[in-house]
């Protein structure tokens, strides 16, 4: 399309008079308008507008200009002004960060959500694009946008329109059930609308049909230093860990001891009077460069970094090589840096608990998977009701911004809430029966009903067996939760062996995580009230009981925690598989893990759970209600 083009709904090009530049056509209840290359529908208030129910339609164009077209919007005419948004179709994409792009959709009054990995299998993505096309092409024509060509672009631009903790902090309330509540947003960095400036750590009020309203923040140019999330990352590349690692290094600290390294810690982040951090930013530059020296050592010259690699050998030691043995002092390193984490995260929390009259907290951003955190600090806050945003990493961002341009084109509160987090697409029967023909001299399938289904997969799970798990739509966020996982025996110590060594290749300190029937969830794990006695995204460390520790020794952690998910009782084949188990061994719960493979993301489609199936020592796969092994046995 050339820039003198304009796209319209009835695909007809219109000379555009450049020199007149971006410019709006008036429409019967709003106006589109191109701002710094984004498509914006305003439409006015039907009130303001003098119209009830009913229909608006109209004739209108908007110059894109190739490449710069963040987001794609487009509206189905005729729009029902008073139906609540259903004939509404909204797109947005992640672009604001390097890392873990994302794709929303609001159409037909409902939201999808599909991260990038999943479709273009490389860990982390930003491109996006393959993730639009595929939400397109599974809806079956129910995107009546723009085709995804040069016109929706996720190339890295950082600066977007919207903010990025805004992002983070709108995603959060709307995933919650609250009608206002107070947020907190806590990641590495994230931009700002100001070229150079970056955004660590936001406090927010917020209440349902409003922007929230932001309390304070920490900016600072970059690297933004005074960081909780760059202060964690950078203990996490000083004991030899990747830029995706934190959660080994919460892992690793349930082993040590802080102590040896408290003092050290509080020297290197604490916070000020209001609660906000105060790091050493040598530190963190220093830590980094080790760790990615072609991309981070010009921040600091060769004699200032010969200075702190001795003040910092001699606080901590020498930083671990990747692939150096974890001996005790990284260990210590990791439980006070956890430690130190937790106490400061306090701080924050009762500095905002001070400045909101709201009792409701939401929390989003990288720091947020931190769930040893969430559990002993945000439990323990003086809210009383938390929420965390099931992905509160940057693929969320995406649900974020979707809500608000949902809210500032339609001029109306967004009315969704996340109920689940299965915001994926799902695959038909004819998709599922396909991907199984493109393998069949490999495998042995058989269809079941449900309760044959459950019944025999129960049973190899109590024969030891490991099995891969795939129902439905997929989740959103980092977590597998019952429709792409990977199932063995909780009450099986050697369940870890035969998942982590045959099949995830997981490291010895990592502990597995449990699925567990809500109504027997209470005889497991202690709940506060707080997360009102359930953890259906699994984002909390909870204390276990005796009978846990004693009997569920496959996903007890050394510290006697576990990342918990409560599984709502009679809520489909995942509730009814854990209730099967209750009957066999007396405990309705499994060891629940991610199916992907070493160096993969989760599955999304059937045809990528049977290439993991075939390529993995899984000993049988799950597809809906098909039951498969591998032809000539296991």
């Amino acid at each position: 399309m050339s820039s003198k083009e304009t796209w319209a709904p009835s695909g007809r090009p219109r000379e555009l008079d450049q020199a007149s530049g971006p410019r709006s056509t008036r429409l019967r209840t709003g106006h589109v308008e191109l701002i710094e290359g984004c498509l914006t529908l305003r439409l006015q208030r039907p009130e303001s507008a003098g119209i009830q129910k009913g229909n608006a339609t109209c004739d209108w164009a908007c110059d894109i200009k190739p490449g710069h077209c963040n987001f794609v919007l487009s509206i189905q005419l005729p729009f029902n002004v008073g139906a609540n948004m259903a004939s509404c179709t909204v797109i947005e994409a992640n672009t604001s960060t390097r890392h873990d792009g994302s794709v929303s959709v609001y159409v037909d009054g409902q939201v999808f959500a599909l991260a990038a990995e999943r479709v273009d299998k490389i860990r982390h993505s930003i491109d996006s694009r393959p993730a639009y096309l595929h939400l397109r092409k599974n809806l079956d024509g129910r995107i009546n946008g723009m085709p995804c060509h040069d016109h929706f672009s996720t190339e890295y631009q950082p600066h977007e329109s919207l903010d990025h903790h805004l992002a983070h902090a709108l995603g959060a309330f709307h995933c919650s059930p609250f009608d206002e509540a107070a947020v907190v947003v806590l990641d590495g960095m994230g931009p700002t609308e100001t070229q150079d400036v970056f955004t660590s750590a936001s406090l927010w009020e917020a209440r349902r049909g409003d922007v929230p309203n932001l309390l304070e923040r920490v900016e600072a140019p970059y690297p933004c230093c005074d960081s909780f999330g760059h202060f964690f990352s950078a203990i996490t590349y000083y004991l030899g860990f990747g830029f995706y690692d934190a959660g080994h290094t919460m892992s690793l600290a349930a082993f040590g001891n802080p102590q040896p390294y408290s003092s050290v810690m509080t020297s290197l982040i604490r916070t000020n009077d209001s609660g906000l951090p105060i790091t050493d930013h040598d530190f963190i530059l220093y830590a980094t460069a080790q760790r990615f020296p072609p991309d981070f050592d010009h921040l600091l010259p060769p004699a200032r970094t010969a200075a702190l690699s001795a003040k910092y050998t001699a606080l901590l030691g020498p930083p671990r090589r990747p692939n150096e043995d974890l001996v005790p002092r990284h260990r210590d390193i990791a439980a006070a840096a956890q430690a130190q984490l937790e106490v400061v995260l306090g701080n924050l929390l009762r500095r905002l608990a001070s400045r909101t009259t709201s009792r409701n907290l939401c929390y989003s951003g990288g720091v947020a998977l931190n769930c040893k955190a969430n559990a002993s600090v945000f439990l323990a806050s003086p809210f009383e009701r938390v929420f965390i945003h099931p992905a509160p990493d940057d693929t969320g961002q995406s649900i974020g911004k979707l809500v608000h341009r949902l809210q500032r084109s339609l001029g109306a509160p967004c009315a969704w809430r996340c109920e689940d987090v299965f915001l994926g697409p799902e695959y038909s029967e004819t998709e599922v029966e396909s991907a199984l023909a493109g393998v069949e001299d490999c495998i042995s399938a058989t269809q079941l009903t449900t309760s044959a289904l459950v019944s025999r997969v129960a049973q190899e799970i109590i024969a030891g067996n490991v099995v891969g798990w795939f129902q439905g739509r997929s989740e959103f966020g980092p977590r597998a939760l019952g429709h792409r996982s990977i199932l063995a025996n909780a009450t099986d110590r050697g369940s870890v062996t035969r998942v982590s060594d045959r099949i995830k290749k997981r490291e010895w300190y990592r502990p597995f995580a449990p699925s567990v029937l809500e109504s027997a969830a209470q005889r497991y794990f202690e709940f506060p009230a707080q997360c009102e006695r359930r953890s259906p995204f699994m984002q909390y460390a909870l204390r276990a009981s005796d009978v846990a520790v004693a009997a569920l020794s496959a996903v007890i952690h050394v510290d006697k925690t576990a990342r918990v998910q409560t599984v709502a009782d009679g809520s489909g084949a995942y509730s009814s598989l854990l209730a099967e188990l209750g009957k066999l061994n007396g405990h309705p719960v499994v060891l629940n893990t991610s199916f992907n493979t070493p160096g993969s993301p989760i599955v999304e489609t059937p045809a990528d759970a049977l290439a993991a199936f075939l390529d993995s020592q899984l000993d049988c796969l799950v597809i809906n209600n098909w039951y498969i092994v591998r032809n000539g046995g296991r």
